[in-house]
């Protein structure tokens, strides 16, 4: 199984005492993007159905057999609590091409991405658990959950928000089948040759519409992420093959996992930190000095493009 996001997704169950709820939550393992999250009263195989189907359609993901397709269409981790060993739940991931894979008994290591998703939510958050409510912690997960995109236009005032293209790609290509893939893949890439704003949002409507015949669960998420997918075209021309994917986090996180991969086991936490924290201030020295990711004349076209603006928009402001 090919290891990109929408590909393994690691779930479980944590408990707010004082609410008498329980939380089941989906975190995806190679993104580490929070999914989707179902509050409940009880633990059964019912409320399992309830996350998967909202997590399912929150990505765009066709569950079930498909004949183009050679492999399951995602791999659930979890422990081996009653939801998830029930005969229920493993007819109903049978049913969704979902292959399951559990935890060995009394090792929560197995889950460590759902595990550390829940100790960060719990100790950030810390008045969770104060909560006596059922509706307001549901409310207040979902505000936590939500709260990345809001936290980053608070702070970066201005800043718009790049869906990355190549990670957006997979998770359209997951929703067509195997054998139309190539071709699906061929329109969407198109979208990205044009040449102007005005192009690339043309483009990018009929490309909407061509899958809309065929695959409509394919084109309604299109749609919906437009404005994100987009946010590349009011760069100058030279900086969109920079922006519109993550590429640069990429390769840097590929450095890190080199360079412990050759440690293995690190004595301590301070150890794997100075390590990390040398490749970091390595990097950060080549970008600054020998390899620039934008150069400086690439970053002045934003300068005058902003002037050009604000020179433009004073002209058609009329006196008073």
């Amino acid at each position: 199984m090919e290891w990109a996001p929408n590909r393994v997704w690691c779930w479980d169950a944590t408990h707010f005492t004082r609410a008498k709820r329980a939380a089941f939550a989906i975190v995806d393992v190679v993104s580490r993007k929070w999914i989707a999250t179902v509050v409940t009263a009880e633990e059964s195989s019912t409320q399992v159905q309830l996350l998967f189907a909202e997590a399912l359609d929150a990505e765009g993901l066709v569950p079930g057999p498909d004949p183009g397709r050679d492999h399951p269409l995602l791999l659930a981790m979890s422990d081996n609590g009653g939801p998830m060993i029930s005969h229920a739940t493993r007819e109903f991931f049978a049913a969704l091409a979902i292959a399951q894979r559990l935890g060995r008994p009394g090792t929560p290591a197995d889950q460590a991405w759902i595990e550390s998703l829940f100790g960060h939510v719990k100790a950030d958050w810390p008045h969770l658990e104060q909560l006596t409510d059922p509706a307001v912690l549901t409310l207040e997960l979902d505000r936590v959950r939500d709260g990345l995109k809001a936290a980053i236009a608070k702070v970066f005032q201005g800043a718009s928000w790049q869906r990355c293209r190549v990670h957006y790609a997979r998770n359209l290509l997951a929703t067509v089948p195997r054998a139309s893939t190539e071709m699906v893949a061929a329109a969407f890439r198109t979208v990205f040759a044009q040449l102007t704003p005005a192009e690339v949002d043309q483009r990018y409507d009929e490309v909407t519409d061509q899958l809309e015949a065929r695959f409509p669960k394919a084109a309604a998420p299109m749609r919906a992420v437009k404005q994100d997918a987009l946010a590349f075209t009011p760069f100058p021309f030279d900086h969109w093959r920079k922006v519109w994917s993550n590429n640069p986090l990429e390769r840097l996180n590929k450095e890190i996992k080199r360079r412990t991969n050759v440690v293995g086991i690190f004595p301590s936490d301070l150890s794997a930190l100075r390590l990390i924290g040398a490749v970091l201030a390595d990097q950060h020295d080549e970008w600054i000095i020998t390899r620039r990711y934008l150069s400086e004349a690439s970053m002045a076209a934003l300068t005058t493009t902003r002037q050009t603006e604000l020179v433009q928009s004073s002209e058609l402001t009329p006196a008073t």
